[in-house]
């Protein structure tokens, strides 16, 4: 991978024209600013979300959020701590105004600089941006953090809902089929969500996300759970999952219908993320009148979810 040396971030990020322009978001006013920012473009939804959730902040989730330039942002950057899990980073940008590459390797630069302290020494950090953001972190990261390397780099789109979608939502009288009954986890289902997340999830981790995110839980005829779904401290729905056994009968749908009209309901716009690779299920979410594509002029937005992880 190329990096870019020391001494060009240096210079990069000394410059008169980027010299405080970098704003960091602090105060409860700061955050319900940046909400106020964020809420009108899907562009900007996960950054939105992640600043909700501050209004009701966790003993083991911590923001740091940035906009660049001061007044009118074009670039966001945040940065989500959580003692359970390994650290994301999130970069979204506002598609309107123009912007050059040097522009934004400089807020990129200054946005690294201040926040390498915090995830230097973490085991892995996840990072998700667009993709042209994304080409230009990859880059610029092992400059801050030499310690770290690209482990792992998925495309995903978004999908998020309209105010029209959400009315929709609200409108369903949701009931699992019959025999199956939505309910509250406990430590045992804890350990199945850990077990079945592909190794993304810790059993710490699962536990973490249910006693302090939204999600949804099915149970079957014996009482197991058979269907969930869970929330992200990045933003979003995510970990839909289904017993072999129990598919085939709408319980994944059901799931997330549940779970996004439970966030609709507290204020939050529902979003997801769907790695192109997954074509069925891209395809279904394409194919729902629920969900809604982030897409420009037509074209998909692409965005990319790529693990850094310590060099060996």
């Amino acid at each position: 991978m190329l990096c870019v040396s020391q001494h060009t971030v240096d210079q990069m990020i000394k410059r008169p024209s980027f010299l405080d322009h970098l704003r960091e978001y602090s105060t409860p006013s700061d955050f319900a600013e940046a909400a106020d920012q964020t809420a009108a473009s899907p562009d900007l939804l996960p950054i939105h979300d992640a600043v909700n959730r501050m209004k009701e902040p966790t003993q083991w989730t911590r923001l740091r959020l940035f906009s660049f330039p001061i007044g009118q942002p074009v670039f966001w950057f945040a940065l989500i701590e959580n003692k359970l899990e390994n650290p994301f980073i999130l970069m979204v940008r506002n598609p309107n105004p123009v912007f050059d590459s040097a522009t934004f390797e400089g807020a990129l630069g200054l946005f690294l600089a201040e926040i390498a302290k915090n995830v230097r020494g973490t085991r892995a950090i996840t990072t998700i941006a667009e993709r042209c953001l994304a080409c230009e972190l990859a880059r610029l990261l092992p400059t801050f953090l030499p310690s770290h390397s690209s482990i792992t780099s998925k495309p995903f789109n978004l999908f998020h809902m309209r105010q029209s979608q959400i009315v929709k939502l609200n409108e369903l009288e949701l009931s699992p089929p019959y025999g199956y009954s939505f309910d509250n986890a406990n430590d045992d289902d804890a350990e199945v969500i850990a077990e079945t997340s592909e190794g993304s999830l810790t059993l710490e981790a699962a536990r973490g996300r249910l006693s302090s995110l939204p999600y949804v839980l099915i149970r079957g005829p014996h009482g197991t759970a058979v269907c969930h779904e869970l929330s992200s401290p990045a933003g979003g729905l995510t970990h839909l999952f289904t017993q072999a056994d129990h598919r085939r009968i709408g319980l994944g749908t059901m799931a997330e219908m549940k779970l996004a009209q439970n966030l609709a309901r507290s204020g939050v716009t529902p979003f997801k993320a769907v790695c192109t690779y997954n074509t069925s299920v891209h395809r279904s979410s394409m194919e729902s009148s629920f969900w809604t594509l982030l897409n420009r002029n037509g074209t998909p937005v692409d965005f990319i979810v790529e693990e850094f992880g310590l060099s060996q």
